[in-house]
């Protein structure tokens, strides 16, 4: 499925308390260490947190639904009108921007919309003025890695016993917006069109 057709099937819309409940149910089965619902709450209070949800369009909700009926947990319809299938949360500090947590629903997974949840925030991050941008990801998440790969992240480091249960390491991963004295989109909009 061509990226300009995840477009027109999914909306990014700003995370309201309402998308809660179907964000923790995507955190829960999508983290080993998923954030609680106060933690969602302390983010969206936070003047540097921007929190976004992907949501299917009816049409491409429509075929999911049937093809998923009883399997994915998605409630249909909800009180959207279109399921949430991911989101992103970040901050944009000065000239940096940090994403604190993203994730898409397993149905929906390898479809383009972690690519354009992502997309969505270093678009923000660019116009918000922010030159790098930076996450960690779990070692083992090969997935997760090969898509900031794509969009340009490299690996600057990692943190040993970073995640607490299992103490698996947090690779370091960070991105060059734009560096100083350039035009802040030209290299942005390079890297998306070639990817």
């Amino acid at each position: 499925m061509s990226k300009s057709r995840v477009g027109r099937m999914v909306q990014i819309v700003p995370m309201t308390w309402d998308d809660l409940p179907e964000v923790l149910a995507i955190e829960r089965e999508s983290q080993a260490e998923p954030w609680s619902e106060r933690s969602f709450g302390e983010e969206l209070a936070r003047p540097e947190t921007w929190a976004f949800v992907a949501r299917l369009s009816g049409t491409w909700g429509e075929g999911i639904e049937m093809h998923s009926r009883g399997s994915v947990g998605l409630n249909f319809p909800t009180d959207h009108g279109m399921p949430l299938c991911g989101y992103v949360c970040f901050w944009i500090v000065a000239d940096e921007l940090q994403i604190m947590n993203i994730a898409v629903h397993r149905s929906f997974r390898r479809r383009g919309i972690g690519w354009a949840l992502l997309s969505h925030a270093l678009g923000a991050g660019v116009a918000s003025g922010a030159r790098r941008a930076f996450l960690e990801v779990r070692k083992s998440n090969g997935g997760a890695r090969k898509l900031y790969e794509k969009a340009g992240f490299s690996k600057v480091g990692e943190r040993p016993g970073y995640y607490g249960l299992d103490q698996e390491a947090a690779v370091l991963m960070e991105m060059v917006l734009y560096p100083p004295d350039s035009d802040p989109t030209s290299l942005f909009q390079r890297q998306v069109r070639s990817c």
